[in-house]
């Protein structure tokens, strides 16, 4: 329950967050270009609360925080009287009404540098992309990959994390030709050849590293209970803290990613460990209990909480940097996802990645959960990776977003006047007809991976 309300908080966060800085730069360029905003929503339908400020603007906040907008005067909304004109959008020359409408992409993008500015000068740790498992017959095992590998580069691009190669794998993906790995081992490097040819992933839920047959190293240790939870099937069978499991249904118990996938394929379902107690072994059998959440799968559980096995301190690596260093790192990181969201883009419009892939209200709101819980961190550099495709999409020149006003105002330009309103009318509904439509498709897929 409390992590179903983090969860529901952190959506919201995020949406006032990025709707917030989206509409932001529209009203500060409209101010700046002497156009009167009548209104500055947070939020759509019912109005919660708001307020006037001296220059006679609106700010509201409305009970359905999906999104936003700042209505400003125009005559092609409201009569506008004489002596005001001047202040209407409509009234701007073409350079002044473009601008307004690309400072709300812009200022996603620039909220994007500033959050990954933070997330460096705070510190964030990340587990060097040491190869675990690599599955027989896989296109990374016919490559030859091997455990205990390091990678550190793809397509001959540096790589530091799993981040790093799950963007570079992504790219890739639709692609003919070889896929290049280089790892390293004891200082010796190595070189494999991905034939991806036949490189097959999930629709519903793409995941490079696992098509390929690579899985990350996790570390390995004993299993020690930590505490047992209160009125739990694991008290009601006798389990106690600092129990050692050994083997679970006479399967080792080596790893804590081992005990959950366990756990997981025997919901409902009764579990044998066998555990050490002092110097004594017990088996203890334990019925795994169906844990329900509000926007995933269905977990197991028994009622433990487990002891950390913790990483080899070789593999963990702390990055934290001073200011400047911080407004570099930024800027590229930045860069880096803005790269990684066009080839997306495109690849989704060229068919190369399923639109089954797509992602949802529901898959933000997960994903904003977790981001919380892992710390600030890691919270802004999910804000910094949403916002620069918030920022994206409204360059699209679909009917109804930003980059579709842009290239009305390049046809007015070329044509010296502007398309007529009936059209723009037209362009808008059929617009929103295919937004809606993504909208359903998305939220269909979420559905589909809960």
């Amino acid at each position: 329950m409390l992590h179903a309300l983090i969860t529901i908080c952190a959506f919201i966060l995020t949406i006032l967050i990025l709707v917030g800085v989206h509409e932001l730069g529209h009203y500060s360029a409209a101010r700046l270009c002497g156009v009167k905003v009548l209104k500055f929503s947070i939020g759509f339908g019912k109005k919660l609360f708001s307020f006037t400020d001296k220059k006679g603007t609106d700010y509201v906040f409305a009970a359905i925080p999906l999104g936003g907008y700042v209505q400003m005067l125009d005559e092609n909304e409201t009569v506008v009287e004489a002596d005001q004109r001047h202040r209407a959008f409509n009234h701007k020359p073409i350079w002044q009404r473009s601008l307004i409408i690309l400072a709300g992409p812009l200022f996603n993008f620039i909220f994007a540098i500033f959050a990954l500015m933070g997330m460096y000068l705070i510190g964030i740790q990340t587990i060097k992309p040491v190869l675990g498992d690599i599955v027989p017959f896989s296109i990374a095992d016919q490559a030859g990959l091997r455990t205990h590998h390091t990678i550190i580069a793809i397509d001959n691009k540096p790589v530091v994390s799993w981040q790093d190669i799950l963007m570079n794998s992504f790219k890739r993906i639709g692609d003919d030709q070889e896929l290049l790995i280089k790892t390293k081992k004891d200082y010796v490097q190595y070189q494999y050849h991905l034939d991806i040819k036949n490189w097959r992933l999930n629709k519903l839920n793409p995941d490079p590293l696992e098509s390929l047959g690579i899985k990350p190293y996790h570390p390995t240790g004993t299993i020690i209970i930590k505490s047992v939870q209160k009125g739990s099937n694991a008290e009601t069978a006798g389990l106690k803290a600092q129990d050692q499991i050994i083997a679970l249904n006479h399967q080792p118990a080596i790893d804590l990613k081992n005990f959950y996938s366990i756990t997981q394929n025997h919901i409902n379902q009764p579990l044998l460990l066998t555990i050490k107690r002092g110097s004594d072994i017990k088996e203890i059998a334990v019925k795994v209990a169906e844990n329900k959440h509000l926007f995933s799968k269905a977990t197991g559980a028994i009622g433990v909480f487990l002891e950390p096995i913790p990483w080899p301190k070789d593999m963990v690596q702390k990055i934290q940097l001073s200011p400047f260093a911080a407004w570099q790192a930024a800027w590229k990181q930045a860069w880096n996802y803005t790269q990684f969201n066009v080839i997306l883009i495109g690849k989704l419009l060229t068919g190369k990645l399923s639109f089954q892939s797509m992602g949802g209200p529901l898959s933000i709101m997960k994903g904003s959960g977790i981001a919380v819980i892992q710390g600030l961190a890691i919270f802004l550099n999910f804000l910094a990776f949403i916002s620069i495709t918030l920022g994206l999409i409204n360059l699209l020149p679909i009917p109804g977003l930003d980059g579709s006003h842009l290239v009305y105002y390049l046809f007015e330009k070329v044509r010296g006047q502007p398309l007529a309103k009936a059209k723009q009318a037209l362009l808008i509904k059929f617009g929103m007809i295919i937004l809606f439509l993504i909208m359903v498709h998305a939220f269909v897929n979420d559905l589909a991976r809960l």
